[in-house]
């Protein structure tokens, strides 16, 4: 990891009840994607890691025990609704 470089976790929130992003345009893209946290080094990585409620996956976006798909509660833009939790990416 080059320092100084940042590195920043984002979710990607199904919009669609099949989760399919077909024909969304790059307006709906952006809304459907939320920043969820940063970092610059291995340290703070593994510290934000830790932290996150990603660090467990096997319930993020299935939970086995209650055959679910786990449902979030996301503000953005002062706009506040639930929504899945797609795809989770590091840029």
């Amino acid at each position: 990891m080059e320092i100084g470089t940042k590195w920043v976790f984002w979710e990607q929130y199904e919009n669609l009840p099949d989760g399919i992003h077909k024909g969304q345009t790059s307006h709906e893209f952006d809304i459907n994607m939320q920043k969820l946290a940063w970092f610059h080094d291995y340290l703070t990585f593994w510290q934000l890691w830790q932290k996150l409620p990603i660090s467990k996956l096997e319930n993020y976006f299935y939970n086995k025990e209650s055959d679910t798909a786990p449902v979030f509660t996301v503000t953005k833009g002062g706009v506040t609704s639930k929504k899945r939790i797609g795809t989770m990416a590091i840029f």
